[in-house]
């Protein structure tokens, strides 16, 4: 119990310090901040007209300025004053071997495909049973299909459930749960998986991402529960402000707007953002501090990979270097152990 109240303790001072870091910058960081808002605020717009349109838009117009808010969210922190110009070179950054496929971008694409479709499929049997049975109308065209004796006859019955307020009622609510559910596995994976940045960012040598892909495989699952714990601890104010936001979003497009499902899940998505994006600085300060330790892994990782040579043609590293690593890791590693220990005797 004293061992938890004293991280809680560690951890308030922190985050006071990075809210603090955030106000000393606050004109720096809500400039780049907006500027990418604008970009997702266009993209959201058209994924109003063509939701599938976010296939597109986010890949390759939303992360590279994303990048770029976090190279120049970090180059603020060390001094150096923002200048839109260079968050307009994004592009090219974005596409850098030091970072192309930070995101994994096609993993993230996948997950989001197989949410959408298993909560959309779910929850539409679930209030097919809970809303749609208890509704007489719509019982009655659901019985009536067993009935049917030609194409003429189910083209008839579709084309009453299409029209059933019922149906429609279960479909607009499916839709905006399964968009929201796939919205945020997502952004999580987005930003689960930029923390590889920060190995580039505040490492002595700047290694090809794919290295660094390959040292994430093999180091996270050893820091993992350290990882999510600080990663939940850090934000979780920032998740239920983007619920709240996707939920009211939704039913202002739904009850007010009178709009169908995906478009009450791109409006609902819209005022999510709008209250949680000008965190995007804070979340990247954490990481920084985070970093500090969990990075040792990473360079654990990279010393492991190419001694069994699975870095060649991406990574050279000297006797010199590999010992230099290895010495801090372990030194580390040993002073991290010696604190613990500290805060377990200062318990009993």
């Amino acid at each position: 119990m004293n061992e938890e109240k004293e991280n809680n303790k560690k951890k308030f001072s922190i985050t006071a310090e990075l809210f603090k870091n955030y106000r000393k910058h606050f004109l720096d960081k809500t400039s780049m901040v907006t500027i990418l808002f604008l970009v997702v605020a266009i993209c959201l717009v058209l994924a109003f007209l063509v939701p599938i349109s976010l296939l597109i838009s986010v890949p390759f117009l939303v992360l590279p300025f994303l990048v770029g808010v976090i190279i120049e969210n970090y180059a603020t922190n060390g001094g150096i004053d923002f200048k839109a110009s260079r968050l307009f070179r994004c592009f090219s950054l974005y596409y850098n071997s030091s970072t192309f496929g930070c995101f994994s971008v096609l993993g993230a694409i996948l997950k989001t495909m197989i949410v959408y479709l298993i909560s959309n499929n779910l929850f539409l049997i679930i209030f097919h049973f809970s809303i749609g049975l208890a509704d007489p109308s719509y019982a009655s065209i659901i019985n009536s299909v067993a009935a049917v004796e030609n194409i003429g006859g189910l083209n008839k019955i579709i084309q009453d459930l299409l029209e059933n307020q019922t149906y429609i009622y279960i479909s607009n609510l499916t839709s905006i749960i399964s968009f929201g559910l796939a919205s945020y596995t997502f952004i999580h994976h987005v930003l689960t998986h930029s923390f590889k940045l920060c190995f580039n960012a505040f490492g002595k040598k700047i290694y090809p991402m794919q290295a660094i892909t390959m040292m994430h495989r093999r180091a996270f699952p050893r820091f993992r529960k350290d990882f999510y714990l600080d990663y939940y601890s850090s934000f979780w104010f920032i998740i239920l402000l983007f619920i709240g936001g996707y939920v009211g979003g939704s039913l202002i497009g739904l009850k007010l707007l009178n709009l169908n499902g995906p478009q009450c899940g791109v409006v609902g998505l819209a005022l999510a953002i709008s209250v949680t994006i000008y965190f995007i600085p804070y979340i990247y300060d954490t990481y920084q501090v985070m970093s500090t330790i969990d990075n040792i892994y990473y360079l654990e990782a990279l010393v492991e990979l190419y001694a069994e040579g699975k870095l060649n043609g991406l990574v050279t590293l000297s006797e010199i270097e590999k010992e230099s690593i290895t010495k801090f890791t372990n030194e580390l590693k040993n002073i991290i152990e010696e604190t613990k220990k500290e805060i377990k005797k200062k318990d009993k």
